[in-house]
């Protein structure tokens, strides 16, 4: 078999949609090439994980003593046993913008958006939706990105992500439901490389001026500085109109403490004449 050339994953990272489809190609397969593509059936170890058959690089030797077991069948690919990227010679980050490359989006990926990668990346393959063909090969790729995917947003080595969370101004007591509107929120963006980093530049840049620093936060794509700062003068406009709105209800509770002033006002002199 002639040697095959190691996948460039700098033309991935700089959008090379070819590039990306050899790694998608490789991983449709049972026993992957991987990234330098000199590995061979061979070097994996193969196993039942219903629906379909799994394979893992004999390398990973704690798994393959698992799989080997006669119950193995039974084993539960939950959270903390999910299928791991250098399962087949990958990492979590190589994986991470393959898929994006290829379109893939949001803070996790499933089933749904790989079909939509493999028809858009190969369409003269998988261009019958309802195929059994389409439905075993985005199985297989969620099983083998889904976990890279998030691992790499919250591992830090995908350089700085856009993290976006939801803050409102500080709570106001109020007396009862009725009365002019006394908080708002908006969607901040920040620049980090980790969930926690956000979160810390959150407590530490505005802490002072919101509700609560202890939200939640997404992230899944580059961090790029024209785009944060596009999002976040979008939300200073945000602020402006409750700024105006806010300004609207003073003046009309003004408008309101001159009425009562002035029939105040009034009451008092009539009352006056009465006496007289």
């Amino acid at each position: 078999m002639p040697k095959l050339r190691a996948i460039d994953f700098n033309k991935i990272k700089n959008g090379n949609i070819d590039e990306a489809r050899r790694v998608v190609k490789d991983l449709l397969m049972l026993t992957p090439r991987g990234p330098n593509q000199n590995l061979r059936g061979k070097d994996y170890f193969k196993f039942d994980a219903s629906p379909g058959k799994e394979a893992i690089l004999t390398s990973h030797q704690n798994y393959v003593d698992h799989f080997a077991r006669e119950d193995a069948q039974d084993y539960n690919f939950g959270w903390s046993n999910s299928r791991r990227s250098e399962w087949w010679g990958y990492t979590n980050e190589q994986l991470y913008f393959t898929a994006k490359t290829l379109g893939a989006q949001g803070t996790w990926v499933g089933e749904s958006d790989f079909r939509d990668v493999l028809r858009k990346a190969f369409p003269e393959v998988y261009h019958n939706y309802r195929s059994a063909k389409l439905t075993r090969g985005s199985r297989r790729l969620t099983n083998r990105f889904s976990t890279a995917w998030s691992e790499a947003i919250k591992g830090g080595k995908i350089g700085d992500l856009a993290f976006k969370c939801s803050i409102s101004t500080p709570q106001i007591e109020r007396r009862s439901y009725g009365g002019p509107t006394i908080q708002t929120s908006l969607e901040m963006s920040f620049a980090c490389r980790t969930q926690e980093e956000a979160k810390m530049m959150l407590a530490t840049t505005l802490g002072h001026a919101v509700d609560d620093t202890d939200v939640s936060f997404s992230a899944w794509q580059a961090a790029e500085p024209a785009d944060i700062l596009a999002r976040n003068v979008e939300q200073l406009t945000r602020l402006a109109r409750a700024k105006e709105k806010a300004n609207e209800e003073m003046a009309q509770l003004q408008q309101f403490l001159n009425n009562i002033d002035m029939l105040e006002e009034a009451v008092q002199m009539y009352s006056m004449t009465i006496c007289e």
